[in-house]
C-alpha cells in the first residue's frame, strides 16, 4: 500500500496527503477540545473539594496541576505539522502518538478527579 502511494500516480499521492491533512487536523481539533474541557472542568472539581476542607490526594493534585500542561499536546501537534509540512515529510505518526498521550490522559484525569470522592465515601463508611 505504502509503495503504491510513493510510486503511484500524482493523483494517488495527492489523495493520500489530503487524507493525512484531514486526519491530523481532526486529531489536533480533538486535542484542543480535550484541553478546553480539562481547563474548564478540573478547576471546578478542585474548588468543590477544597470547599469541603478535604485534603486532595497526591494523584488528584498532579491532575489539577497538569491542567495547564495539557495544552502542550495540541501545541506540539501543531508544531510538528507546521515543521514537517513544508518539507514534505510525513507527520501523521508523530501526531498520532501525541493523540494517544491525550487519550491516555482522559482515564487518568477521571480517576484522579474521582479519587477524593471515593476516599470521602470510604471515610464516611468507617
Amino acid at each position: 500500500m505504502a509503495l503504491a502511494i510513493l510510486y503511484g500516480s500524482p493523483e494517488s499521492k495527492r489523495k493520500y496527503w489530503l487524507a493525512a491533512k484531514i486526519f491530523t487536523g481532526f486529531i489536533t481539533l480533538l486535542l484542543v477540545l480535550e484541553a478546553i474541557a480539562a481547563s474548564v472542568c478540573v478547576p471546578k472539581y478542585e474548588s468543590i473539594f477544597t470547599g469541603f476542607g478535604a485534603k486532595l490526594p497526591l494523584f488528584t493534585e498532579v491532575i489539577v496541576a497538569s491542567t495547564f500542561w495539557i495544552w502542550l499536546l495540541p501545541l506540539t501537534a501543531l508544531g510538528i505539522i507546521y515543521q514537517r509540512m513544508p518539507e514534505g515529510k510525513s507527520y501523521v505518526l508523530p501526531v498520532l502518538f501525541i493523540f494517544v498521550l491525550g487519550v491516555l490522559y482522559l482515564p487518568a484525569a477521571l480517576y484522579g478527579l474521582y479519587l477524593p470522592v471515593w476516599e470521602l465515601a470510604e471515610a464516611q463508611a468507617q
